[in-house]
């Protein structure tokens, strides 16, 4: 899958861009929003590039010619479960806003895909928001297992019936595939 858009092209995750990977990953604010402790090195980065390409469906978030963020999809029958981060820089620009408007585009669109979910940290407000404004609704705090240990998130979901339902001015836009 490629999604292009007028300014991001999403692209099946590589080593080819490990390095902006790193660049926004050494950071230590994204234990806080995404749980991922911050790289030491290059070398992490490409190790954890190459774990995420043997999971599959982890795609790069390309912004003029640099990768800037992730999306990563797990398909289980009709129901898409994503996660995705964006490098700090370019925050509160608009740019997850429209990879997401694409992403659930595409994938209610060329996919068998009736239910999207996310979850998102408790206290990661931005991304909340985010999925409340693409016409998510809130279902409920869940309990999961992670790093062995116990951690509360914000579970959100999209049905395609809601989204085929709701007029979201955004729901008109054009990717190319």
């Amino acid at each position: 899958m490629t999604i292009k858009t007028e300014r991001l092209e999403i692209t099946p995750l590589s080593l080819h861009h490990k390095e902006d990977m790193f660049n926004y990953a050494k950071s230590d604010i994204y234990e806080h929003t995404a749980g991922w402790k911050a790289h030491k090195d290059i070398n992490e980065t490409e190790a954890v590039i190459k774990m995420l390409i043997k999971l599959g469906n982890q795609y790069s978030i390309i912004y003029n010619k640099k990768m800037i963020g992730t999306i990563g999809l797990d398909f289980k029958d009709d129901e898409v479960t994503f996660g995705y981060a964006l490098s700090e820089a370019y925050w509160n620009k608009g740019i997850m806003s429209e990879a997401l408007r694409a992403l659930i585009i595409y994938l209610f669109t060329e996919t068998k895909c009736e239910t999207l979910k996310a979850t998102t940290f408790l206290n990661n407000y931005n991304s909340q928001n985010l999925l409340l404004k693409l016409g998510f609704k809130f279902i409920k705090v869940i309990n999961e297992l992670r790093d062995n240990k116990y951690t509360e998130f914000n579970l959100y979901e999209l049905k395609k019936e809601e989204y085929e339902r709701k007029s979201l001015p955004w729901q008109n836009m054009t990717t190319r595939k």
